[in-house]
């Protein structure tokens, strides 16, 4: 499918989407000759024919899925960048069992066993795998819930959602970067 293919199907999802510099997870550049990006806070749309125009102009564009229009709440599940790198934090006990290695999808796990809920249960909901062999777990969130994007274990496990003032973004699936494809699982 393409990029245009892959927008369209998140806004028929009524997520809001704009479009990425290809090959990057920043907003694209309105023209080629101008120095500045859209405002993607303010360009993320569910509109078809504004998404179609921006992928007829850049084809190869990654797709932004936009956290705080779209009602979603995004959880990014990274791999771990360095060995220990829970070190001195409330999680350090989890390298005890886990290893060096410790990702952001056992953390994740873990909170769902300390905090009382079923991890399984997440496995139904929508789930993107990112270049870097990550994970986006997207969930539904009532716009009149405020949620903090403060990410629960820095580097590991972060939150996009409707947190600040315009929230948070996500690379959606058909997008891709030096490191790999996101991929709808």
């Amino acid at each position: 499918m393409s990029n245009l293919g892959h927008a369209v199907k998140a806004a028929q999802r009524g997520w809001h989407v704009f479009p990425v510099e290809p090959n990057e997870k920043t907003p694209h550049r309105i023209r080629p000759d101008k120095p500045w990006t859209i405002k993607w806070s303010e360009a993320a749309t569910t509109d078809i024919g504004k998404i179609v125009s921006w992928w007829e102009y850049s084809p190869e564009a990654n797709i932004g899925i936009a956290a705080k229009p779209s009602g979603l709440l995004v959880v990014d599940c990274d791999v771990a960048k360095r060995p220990n790198q829970l070190k001195d934090t409330p999680w350090e006990f989890m390298h005890d069992t886990l290893g060096p290695l410790v990702d952001g999808n056992d953390i994740l796990r873990e909170m769902c066993r300390q905090y009382g809920d079923d991890y399984g249960r997440l496995e139904s909901t929508y789930r993107v795998c990112t270049a870097s062999m990550g994970l986006h777990l997207y969930f539904r969130w009532p716009a009149w819930v405020q949620a903090s994007q403060a990410s629960p274990v820095p580097g590991l496990l972060d939150i996009r959602c409707n947190g600040g003032e315009k929230g948070g973004y996500v690379l959606g699936a058909g997008s891709s970067t030096a490191k790999g494809l996101y991929v709808e699982e």
